[in-house]
């Protein structure tokens, strides 16, 4: 099949040749692309699509299925390029059944990962987060207590409990029948 250039496709509609059927595999590899491009992560962890770009991407991965026209680097000259002669609407009308199980396909890509804004994928991501700067800590203190001399260390430590135990009430003075009694 000859291919024809986007950049010729307005006066050359003629020469646009529909494909009736395209391996699953193949749509499924540009689905993927396209919803991980599409889809990006917040500051927060919740995902966010841009609808504008997802129709965009629909429109573009349309008619570079179905038809054997070259499509070039930017999504946004090739949307123009296809809106301007009105090729997508041919595509849709000609394949139309193909067209709407890809676009279904598509959808149901980009509504996957985004189910993945849930508050238990979100706090399973940031407790994992927590847990690696825990970790990434805790191998920091190692390397310095390894450098270190242990009575130093010792010392030092011992003066930490020492402060801490100082500033923690006296429990002795607290009778605890009066609260058992009161609690009543």
């Amino acid at each position: 099949m000859d291919k024809i250039k986007i950049e010729e496709l307005k006066d050359n509609l003629d020469k646009v040749v529909y494909r009736e059927y395209v391996p699953i595999r193949e749509q499924i590899t540009l689905i993927n692309s396209i919803a991980a491009t599409l889809v990006a992560e917040d500051l927060y962890g919740m995902y966010r699509v841009n609808d504008v770009n997802l129709r965009i991407s629909n429109v573009v991965a349309v008619v570079s299925l179905f038809t054997n026209v070259e499509i070039g680097d930017s999504d946004l000259d090739n949307y123009d390029y296809i809106s301007e002669c009105g090729l997508y609407n041919k595509v849709k009308d000609k394949l139309f059944d193909n067209v709407c199980e890809f676009e279904y396909l598509l959808n149901l890509a980009v509504e996957g990962k985004l189910n993945e804004n849930s508050y238990n994928h979100i706090l399973a991501k940031k407790s994992s987060d927590i847990i690696d700067v825990f970790d990434k800590t805790m191998q920091h203190l190692n390397r310095m207590l390894d450098k270190g001399d242990p009575n130093t260390i010792v010392k030092y430590l011992s003066k930490g409990i020492e402060a801490l135990a100082k500033k923690m009430p006296d429990f002795s003075k607290i009778d605890l029948n009066s609260l058992v009694n009161n609690g009543k």
